[in-house]
């Protein structure tokens, strides 16, 4: 009996323990500001190293270059492994902010760059663009104009900024039109009438307080129905009246 008892005992509890929830394992992610990169490693706050040989690269979610790895750049590194030699091995590396970030009006725009309160800033394949200027969508430098009002994150460049990304500060585009009811017409002899359903040449007629009723028909009359047909077949009246 005891025997029993203990592996009853003994199977509830493994039981239980199999039901727990299984807290999923956080990726190791280390952030902070590059103070020296040299070949494929970056070192952070002057003493971690981090090896970015085989990362992913991104700013922004884009994908770009080992060389944009720059001392100054803030980063976040997901890190899987650690080397023998104590370094870090980072299988995503996201470069995180801008440099700095102008907000105002587009002064003056080449294919190449943009100029803001007498500041240039090159334009290149890396650019993202977005937001709306005169209701319609930027999405590439040819839709930059001068006097549209941007967001533009930079970022340092050998030969001065380069801008990351920029957003037009504009509304977007109004919501097409709904398109039009189709109108419809019946003519025929009406053969029931109620408070807000007729029946006019087999057709169901709905009635509200806005449909137009001329000549007062009745039962026995022939009318004529303007008004909006519906999926089913019967007309959403705005006049009823007799020829």
């Amino acid at each position: 009996m005891k025997t029993t008892l203990l592996s009853l005992t003994l199977l509830a509890a493994t039981t239980l323990f199999a039901a727990q929830p299984v807290t999923p394992t956080p990726d190791t992610t280390i952030r902070g500001v590059i103070t020296v990169v040299k070949g494929n490693a970056i070192t952070l706050a002057k003493g971690l190293t981090i090896d970015v040989s085989g990362a992913e690269i991104t700013r922004q979610g884009v994908a770009v270059n080992r060389s944009d790895l720059e001392a100054g750049s803030r980063v976040r590194a997901v890190v899987t492994a650690t080397k023998n030699s104590g370094a870090l091995v980072a299988s995503k590396v996201l470069i995180e902010g801008a440099d700095l970030t102008i907000v105002g009006t587009i002064e003056a725009v080449t294919p190449t760059s943009v100029t803001l309160v007498g500041q240039s800033l090159a334009l290149d394949k890396q650019t993202v663009y977005g937001g709306f200027a005169a209701g319609t969508t930027v999405a590439a430098a040819k839709d930059l104009k001068a006097g549209m009002p941007v967001a533009i994150d930079a970022a340092a460049a050998p030969n001065g900024l380069s801008a990351t990304r920029i957003v037009a500060i504009g509304p977007p585009p109004p919501a097409p039109p709904l398109p039009e009811a189709a109108q419809a017409t019946v003519s025929g002899t009406v053969t029931a009438r109620a408070n807000d359903t007729w029946t006019v040449g087999g057709t169901t007629i709905y009635i509200s307080p806005k449909t137009a009723i001329g000549g007062a028909p009745a039962v026995g009359d022939t009318a004529v129905v303007t008004g909006v047909k519906t999926a089913e077949g019967a007309i959403i009246a705005s006049s009823i009246r007799k020829p």
